[in-house]
């Protein structure tokens, strides 16, 4: 104090005002000194990227990038086979700026799309970059590289070198922009996969509920294409496709359709996917190569799932190996699908897909049954009393004798579920029939008498069944033998013999 003091006195009252003025002098260098060592921010909208001189540590693993997800715009990726730009919508389904239309695995490509807002490495290799280094790691030909863009405008670039030996698979040498030293860290295969790898195998969005009609199928050796829809007669007893729950017509003629193969086809239709995507944006000739330019066979369906319906189109090419080539709709992708998963397409036929049952009836529609065979006849009758509006009790006769109801019933079904061994039948040169169904129908049921034939065919041990003339069915004679034994059982009172 007594040496401030002591100043006072010497400097009086202008020597003081100098000092002041030389303190404050001092103060502005200083200020100024501190705003030319400091870096300036970039202007609004300025292209930013995120360096540093250290990564962050979190939970053991060494953090490169950590943001928030919706920062990400979009991620390239370039590798050894592809090189793309991936965006997410939305609504959380993802697209390639260069093929926006292809399907892609959506789920697959989370654990992708993680990396561009949370990515790190797990081990520090302490060695810092050089060229002669980057040859020695892989960086000098990168396995992938990777450039993040953020909606701030700032970007963050990744690379990985080659698989670090001794590590189990996916382990790779890392480096990240603005770090000096390279890293070692667990990669997911996309950023390695091809183009094709990206795209979705799943071709239509499967449903329980979702329901298949209409298929058409053309090509594929047919003479004529092949319509299968639902029976819209299913229930309707005077409908020669009574209880069957398709119909298959070809040009202008109808059938009942095989009620497991015609299911089949709706069902692999309606869960319809690929094995894998080969070709992305294919040529003219690549679609030639595959058997796409033209197709083998179309197969055109309706699909309706949550109220919506929609149709589709599948253009089959060449089988190979258990496998074929195909285009789905307008997507602009080859895929690859087992043919297992769409046989009843690839297979179709009309003897496939039509019914080998002889003739599905309603017992209770038939008045009389008469068969004959050698000389002989046996006529079985219903009678019926009206117990009510909608309501009958039966009664049932063999040449004017009450048999047993029951029995009857067995015997009527059992010819009604006799099937086909075979199609196409041809009745041996001025052969006769060696049994006759005659079928009568009450008059409500709205049918027409029908009689059913059974001449020996030119294949063997077969006959040709024919209902009013008609019809290419080959039965098996053994088949032809029990309708004829059962006869003479039901004649008799005594319970029909099933096979």
């Amino acid at each position: 104090m007594s040496f401030i003091k002591s100043l006072n006195k010497k400097l009086g009252s202008k020597g003081r005002a100098l000092l002041l003025l030389v303190a404050g002098v001092l103060v502005l260098v200083g200020v100024l000194f501190m705003l030319l060592h400091t870096d300036a921010k970039p202007e609004t909208g300025q292209s930013e990227e995120i360096t540093a001189s250290a990564p962050l540590e979190q939970e053991g693993k060494i953090i490169f990038i950590n943001r928030a997800p919706a920062d990400v715009l979009s991620m390239h990726i370039k590798n050894h086979s592809t090189e793309v730009t991936l965006v997410k919508r939305e609504e959380g389904s993802y697209f390639l700026e260069e093929h926006p239309n292809i399907p892609l695995k959506d789920d697959y490509l989370n654990y992708t799309w993680e990396k561009a807002y949370l990515f790190g490495a797990d081990t520090l290799i302490d060695v810092e970059q050089t060229e002669a280094n980057d040859t020695l790691y892989g960086f000098d030909n990168p396995a992938a590289s990777v450039t993040v863009s953020y909606k701030d405008g700032k970007t963050a670039h990744f690379e990985m070198g080659k698989e670090v030996a001794g590590e189990e698979a996916g382990v790779y040498y890392i480096k990240a922009e603005g770090y000096p030293h390279y890293y070692e860290g667990a990669i997911h295969a996309t950023f390695f996969n091809t183009l094709e790898a990206f795209c979705s195998e799943e071709l239509l969005v499967s449903v329980e509920a979702a329901e298949v009609s209409n298929v058409s199928i053309s090509g594929l050796g047919l003479d004529e294409a092949l319509i299968v829809s639902e029976n819209p007669a299913k229930e309707d007893i005077a409908a020669d496709t009574y209880s069957l729950p398709y119909v298959v017509k070809q040009g202008t003629t109808s059938y009942g359709g095989n009620t497991e193969e015609c299911g089949n086809l709706f069902y692999q239709l309606k869960e319809i996917e690929a094995n894998s995507a080969v070709l992305i944006s294919p040529s003219d000739k690549d679609k030639t190569a595959y058997g796409l330019l033209p197709p083998k066979g179309v197969v055109t369906f309706d699909y309706k799932t949550a109220g919506v319906k929609s149709t589709h189109k599948i253009q089959i090419g060449n089988t190979a190996d258990g496998f074929a080539y195909i285009l789905f709709d307008e997507v602009d992708v080859i895929y690859r699908i087992a043919v297992s998963n769409l046989y009843s397409s690839i297979n179709a036929s009309l003897d496939l897909l039509r019914t080998p049952l002889i003739f599905p009836r309603q017992v209770t529609g038939v008045k009389a049954l008469t068969v004959s065979y050698e000389g002989v006849s046996y006529r079985f009758e219903l009678s019926r009393k009206a117990e009510g509006a909608a309501f009958y009790s039966y009664q049932a006769l063999c040449n004017g004798k009450v048999i047993d109801l029951e029995q009857y019933k067995d015997y009527f079904n059992d010819i009604s579920a006799s099937k086909a061994a075979s199609f196409n039948g041809t009745a041996q040169k001025n052969a006769q029939p060696v049994l006759i169904l005659k079928l009568e129908y009450f008059e409500d049921t709205g049918r027409k008498d029908e009689v059913i034939s059974f001449t020996p065919s030119t294949a063997i041990r077969q006959l040709v069944c024919q209902l009013n003339g008609k019809g290419d069915f080959n039965l098996s004679e053994a088949v032809v033998n029990r309708i004829k034994s059962n006869a003479v059982r039901l004649s008799q009172n005594k319970a029909i013999i099933k096979y």
